[in-house]
């Protein structure tokens, strides 16, 4: 007898339980980051992104410094600097007013312009012993190494503060 009073309780609780829970999964979920495309959540248009000619260009008037951004789409790092750290309004800022920046996929045959020859950007990722994507290179106005930002994914205020601390010692 105690157990039939318990269970219309118990019953009662776990319906409310299980409606409240489902009611907060009703909610739209976030894109799964890994399987999502970039194109999906990013808007590219923010950052002033460049080719790498007028990078390597030495006619082109150039800000201080210049990145060379390394990444590939199944590159799950990658695709949360650009949907939470490229999106960022400071970060667009510092990029736009400091650095050309480029963003070079290792996982297609595109071929770049380094200088005055064609490489991938697989092939320009091993000219510069760079390991895992994400990773930027930093180059100054003559185009020669200044630092690197290694692979690894960076929030809003970390990622600031290496580009102030790149920009600072240029």
């Amino acid at each position: 007898m105690y157990t039939n009073v318990m269970k219309k309780p118990l019953k009662s609780v776990f319906f409310l339980l299980l409606a409240l829970s489902l009611m907060s999964c009703s909610k739209p979920s976030e894109p799964e980051l890994t399987s999502a495309k970039r194109s999906d959540f990013v808007n590219y248009s923010t950052i002033e992104w460049v080719s790498t000619s007028l990078i390597y260009s030495s006619s082109t008037a150039k800000k201080p410094l210049s990145i060379l951004y390394f990444t590939d789409d199944a590159c799950s790092d990658g695709v949360l600097m650009e949907a939470n750290t490229f999106v960022d309004s400071a970060v667009i800022v510092t990029l736009n007013s400091s650095y050309n920046i480029a963003r070079i996929s290792t996982a297609n045959d595109t071929l770049i312009q380094f200088n005055d020859t064609l490489l991938t950007g697989n092939q320009l990722f091993k000219l510069y012993n760079l390991v895992g994507v994400p990773s930027l290179l930093i180059l100054d106005t003559d185009n020669a190494y200044f630092g690197r930002i290694q692979a690894n994914y960076y929030p809003s205020e970390q990622f600031l503060s290496l580009l102030e601390f790149y920009k600072n010692k240029e």
